[in-house]
């Protein structure tokens, strides 16, 4: 059996469906010759275990396994025992919060092929085998928001579109949000940055009339965040960051901000959710990211106005503290590595 979690790396999304598995080397074209119905490609929500039952059942009554009056938990050991008997299918498992609630399916379901998603990058070592996902190439975001805008018709104007998907960080997620709304309000590439420019709380949340809301850039980072509440200094470490440049931040300007424990665990979590990349010495975050930590929402608990404002306050007093008392004095070699450019 082949098992694959597939996570992006540096986004505050989850992989959904094609658009980010296709990364992956063999789904799209294994899928694509195994149509019949002892062959199926079958697509599961799989946040909670709840999601999963409710995948598994519904697997069972298109398979026709049993009587659809069933409780859900029977339709689903129905499907679980049909695909541990069966070759040849490909199931995907989308947004895996949490590996153990997968565990016992993959252990059961060994005959065929498992597709998993997520925004976690740890916890698969005894589950799957990770392929990380990191954003698009220039070339395949301005391939991308072309095809969007092309869907419906007609040749569309791309003056601004490589800027545009620069600005967007090459995620898929923002480029097609951009491009969905980009499409129905028949913008141009150059109209759409002035909006996410001055306006960049409505946009962030702002979908096409055919994009799901709860799959915009601004309630995935909320949804993400969300699960770090248990640990208030992630939310809080991700606020200061926002106001630094994007790559090559030394993890010693937090110290400030608790204990070694404290801070470690809040990178940790950021790093596991791919808010954040960690090294030994330096953090980097997507710059996109940054821009919603830096967006204030009175709607989002993880954006107020005061937290951002004060996030900004702790950003200026952590790089102060980091500066040497005198910089004109180069006799300070401890200073060096964190102000090198």
């Amino acid at each position: 059996m082949q098992r694959w979690s597939v996570r992006e790396r540096r986004s505050c999304r989850p992989c959904t469906g094609w658009a980010e598995s296709a990364r992956a080397p063999w789904p799209p074209h294994w899928a694509a010759t195994r149509t019949r119905l002892d062959n199926p490609v079958w697509w599961i929500p799989a946040d909670t275990p709840a999601d999963l039952e409710a995948g598994l059942a519904a697997l069972a009554a298109a398979l026709q396994l049993a009587p659809v009056q069933l409780p859900p938990d029977q339709l689903a050991e129905r499907a679980v025992q049909w695909l541990g008997t069966h070759h040849g299918w490909l199931l995907i498992l989308d947004n895996v919060d949490d590996p153990g609630h997968i565990k016992q399916l993959v252990a059961r379901a060994d005959t065929g092929r498992i597709l998993i998603t997520s925004r976690l990058s740890s916890g698969w070592h005894d589950t799957a085998t990770p392929v990380p996902l990191d954003v698009l190439t220039p070339a395949e975001a301005l391939a991308l928001l072309t095809r969007i805008l092309t869907s419906s018709g007609g040749s569309p104007d791309l003056d601004g579109a490589a800027d545009l998907c620069e600005e967007l960080g090459y995620l898929p997620l923002a480029v097609e949000q951009a491009g969905a709304y980009i499409a129905e309000a028949s913008l141009t590439h150059h109209g759409y940055l002035r909006l996410l420019t001055d306006h960049p709380t409505e946009m962030y949340r702002e979908a096409g009339e055919k994009h799901r809301s709860e799959q915009t850039i601004a309630q995935i980072w909320r949804i993400t965040l969300d699960r770090l509440t248990d640990t208030p200094l992630a939310g809080q470490v991700l606020r200061i960051l926002a106001w630094y440049a994007p790559d090559d931040i030394p993890r010693t300007l937090l110290d400030p901000l608790g204990t070694p424990p404290e801070v470690h665990r809040a990178v940790r979590r950021l790093a596991a959710y791919n808010m954040i990349t960690a090294t030994d010495g330096t953090l980097s975050v997507h710059r996109l990211v940054q821009a919603l930590a830096r967006a204030s929402d009175t709607t989002d608990p993880h954006r107020q106005p005061g937290d951002i404002t004060t996030a900004l306050h702790q950003a200026t007093e952590c790089l102060q503290g980091a500066t040497p008392t005198d910089p004109a004095d180069p006799r300070d070699p401890q200073s060096w590595p964190a102000g090198a450019p």
